[in-house]
């Protein structure tokens, strides 16, 4: 097992390392400049303006240059760089907005998971009946139906019929939990259904199979309630590919809050790298590509890693 965590880590560091240098690239190709996004307003732009600009965000120096300043103040001062719209580190703009981004992403997996084991639990245990059918259709529509439409559509039933909007701006749990709750609500349960529904599908399929498995006749055999068949038995197995693709669910949700917490106008991590990246502010995309990069690879280590408590049978 200790082998197997090391292995890991060491592999999640070279995947941050990887995916920290690729984001650092791409920004630099996408069409616009951090140059002259910084002079769209400044009207005739002089060839001293842009060297001093350059000089001023570091782009003076060629890209590999810059690669290794920026890997150079990571490493040996802890420093991301500076943003180029607000001149203030980039660290902070992060700070600040995963709060925002955490509690949507934990309200959302949390509905995710709750719905999509319960419908699919009782979708298996009635099987090709209408509850099945039911299931399975709600199940399709979710993973049919794009997030940003079914939040637009929400937006636009709730505004016109019914007169009633998500407060808009951030308000803390600790500060105004009411407001709180009425700004998380929705996002969460979109985000939640939509991520659902693959959960749906795979308990449903693993259930299945599970409770044909000769231990569940046995167990039904000797007397035991059909209750405690499901959940202490047939249910922990069938729930290991769930947890398996808890991980993979993370990083979808993570990245799916870049359109939601658009549309329902939320200072959250989303946001900040929209932000970031039509204002061409190269350190707050990078940062955020190691912060995002960070998070996936933790979170697939401890869902791996607590496979072997779901299924004893798991080796490493």
């Amino acid at each position: 097992m200790q082998a197997y965590i090391l292995n890991r880590l060491v592999l999640a560091v070279a995947t941050v390392f990887f995916v920290a240098t690729a984001i650092f690239f791409m920004v630099r190709i996408i069409p616009g400049d951090a140059v002259f996004t910084q002079l769209q307003d400044a009207g005739h732009i002089t060839p001293e303006q842009i060297l001093e600009i350059k000089k001023r965000l570091g782009l003076d120096d060629n890209a590999l240059v810059q690669l290794f300043n920026w890997y150079k103040g990571i490493l040996l001062h802890g420093d991301f760089g500076i943003s180029f719209v607000t001149r203030a580190p980039v660290v902070t703009g992060l700070i600040d907005s995963i709060p925002v981004t955490v509690e949507l992403v934990i309200f959302a997996w949390t509905i995710s998971l709750f719905l999509g084991i319960t419908v699919g639990t009782i979708s298996a245990l009635k099987p090709n009946t209408p509850v099945d059918y039911f299931a399975r259709l709600i199940s399709i529509f979710g993973l049919s139906v794009p997030e940003f439409v079914l939040a637009t559509v929400i937006i636009l039933v709730l505004s016109k019929y019914i007169g009633w909007l998500p407060p808009i701006g951030y308000h803390a749990l600790l500060d105004d939990p009411w407001a709180n709750i009425r700004q998380y609500f929705i996002p969460a349960i979109l985000m939640g259904f939509s991520s659902s529904s693959t959960n749906m599908r795979i308990t449903r399929s693993a259930l299945l199979e599970v409770i044909r498995q000769d231990y569940i006749r046995t167990a039904r055999a000797k007397g035991l309630a059909e209750s405690s068949i499901i959940i202490r038995h047939a249910l922990k197995n069938a729930l290991a590919p769930v947890f398996t693709l808890a991980g993979t669910q993370l990083a979808r949700l993570l990245g799916g809050t870049v359109i939601v917490e658009t549309i329902f106008t939320m200072p959250g991590v989303g946001t900040w790298i929209l932000q970031g990246i039509n204002a061409r502010d190269y350190p707050v995309v990078q940062t955020a590509a190691i912060f995002l990069a960070t998070v996936m690879t933790i979170m697939n280590l401890i869902v791996d890693v607590s496979l072997k408590w779901l299924d004893p049978r798991v080796k490493y």
